[in-house]
């Protein structure tokens, strides 16, 4: 009888100290996993206190962008025919009712040009547009009534903000986007000549680890009827039958991956994270300092330093989904943010096969890469796309 208590007494000791052994063993794995996940979960309740992204039907979309003052009423800048086809963009993308507000950073103001005259001339612009889309189709009584309010409540969406440099370089463009002035949760940052459609909507359901680039569409005919107008009634038709400047506005989503005029992310994301070296390289007086848009590899430079400030999952090239139209059928007249040449960037190898190779004019790189090739760069299939993740 005593052996048999003691043999079922052991059996009982040696089965809880295997039980134990395993549940300290999950415990010590679990502790591990949590450890590593601490980071991220630290960063996802950033984002979660400080947003509205859980609820879609709260978040706000801003559209930011630059433009640069007119200078002398009927002088050179005034009359340039791309600034007319960018004020017809900026005035498209305000009629857009997916864009909760347009956000115009206007540089080189001077008493005799800045935002009061800028919002004077869209307030112009919108009369010409409003006038002669419901010119055909109602009573003038009744259009100058319906004119009136449009007028009001469209324009109230135009944010303007005067900057008395010229030119901003990439990281003032993106620190732009942080400005007090700036209320969206959702940020896009563009040129100020593309144009967004109704596909813009999915914005408001953007994931915070998801960065969304766009490459534009150009100015085709599956461009919708409703943009087209603007361009049409704002800028003119001459583009019909001029074969060159079709030539010069073609959709660049399908033609290449290494360009892309459009940014969109959650505000919150680079809140307080971007850092104005990632931003700077090295020129040939071995002075750093900071790129502009509109330069060769820009763009590329931009994305890695925006790696840097947040680790975003999935860069993601959006535009088969998202559609951005380009109002840019004139000769490129960029406003230079200096004395009027590129700056002349410190090559750091001028052997071709190193990773670090950038060809001569290019914002040098400091990631890895091969050859040419632009490095880094979005992909249109990023793990968010496999995981449908991309939108929430």
């Amino acid at each position: 009888m005593m052996r048999t208590i003691r043999y079922y007494t052991i059996l009982f000791l040696v089965g809880w100290l295997i039980v134990m052994g395993c549940f300290r063993k999950s415990t010590k794995t679990t502790s591990i996993s949590t450890s590593r996940s601490s980071s991220i979960e630290h960063a996802t309740n950033s984002i979660n206190t400080s947003g509205n992204f859980l609820d879609p039907s709260k978040v706000k979309v801003s559209y930011v962008t630059s433009f640069y003052a007119s200078h002398q009423p009927g002088g050179e800048v005034a009359n340039n025919p791309h600034r007319q086809e960018i004020k017809a963009a900026i005035l498209a993308n305000i009629h857009n009712p997916h864009l909760h507000q347009i956000v115009v950073f206007l540089d080189g103001v001077s008493v005799q040009s800045n935002c009061i005259h800028f919002i004077l001339e869209m307030r112009e612009l919108n009369i010409k547009y409003m006038s002669t889309t419901t010119m055909s189709t109602t009573s003038s009584e009744l259009m100058m009534k319906e004119e009136e309010e449009t007028q009001e409540d469209v324009l109230s969406k135009l944010t303007c903000i005067d900057v008395h440099t010229g030119q901003p370089t990439y990281y003032d463009m993106f620190q732009n986007t942080l400005h007090k002035d700036v209320l969206g949760d959702v940020i896009i940052l563009a040129n100020a000549d593309q144009v967004f459609d109704n596909t813009i909507s999915v914005v408001r359901d953007l994931n915070p680890y998801v960065l969304v680039v766009l490459g534009t569409k150009g100015f085709g005919d599956s461009i919708p009827p409703k943009i087209k107008s603007f361009y049409d009634i704002l800028v003119g038709t001459d583009y019909v039958d001029n074969t060159e400047m079709q030539q010069g506005n073609k959709d660049l989503c399908t033609k290449t991956r290494y360009s892309w005029d459009t940014w969109i992310f959650k505000r919150v994301a680079i809140r307080d994270r971007l850092k104005e070296q990632d931003f700077q390289r090295m020129n040939t007086n071995n002075e750093m300092v900071s790129f502009y848009m509109n330069e060769n590899g820009a763009e590329n430079a931009a994305l890695w330093a925006l790696q840097q400030s947040f680790p975003f999952t999935s860069v993601y090239n959006a535009c088969d989904v998202i559609y951005s139209w380009s109002f840019h059928f004139t000769p490129k007249q960029h406003h230079l943010h200096h004395d009027g040449t590129s700056e002349q960037w410190l090559q750091v190898t001028t052997a071709k096969r190193s990773p670090l190779y950038s060809p001569p004019g290019h914002v040098p790189k400091p990631w890895g890469g091969s050859g040419q090739v632009p490095h880094p760069y979005p992909s249109k299939k990023p793990e968010c796309v496999r995981t449908n993740t991309c939108f929430l």
